[in-house]
């Protein structure tokens, strides 16, 4: 198993509130990579759902990385309650 050091997270916030931007950081405030070799993650929302559709992956410049996995992104389905119904 791989570990990381993260000991916070950079949060950005859209003019809505949403969250869709996340970096982690370790103790000195520079940016770390999580035990899946990902630096952050940035999340992509469908009109005013606070609920996101998409999640990327990035690297330690802030652009799309792929995971250790292979995966630079996730695309998320939710039904009308809400609830994840299907993650590909």
């Amino acid at each position: 198993n791989q570990r990381s050091n993260i000991t916070g997270h950079e949060l950005h916030y859209n003019e809505l509130g949403r969250v869709i931007g996340q970096i982690y950081l370790n103790f000195n405030r520079e940016r770390r990579a999580n035990a899946a070799g990902v630096f952050g993650q940035r999340f992509v929302y469908h009109g005013d759902s606070f609920l996101p559709i998409r999640v990327i992956n990035l690297g330690v410049n802030g652009e799309p990385q792929a995971s250790r996995r292979g995966v630079v992104a996730v695309d998320i389905a939710h039904s009308e309650l809400g609830d994840r119904i299907e993650r590909r």
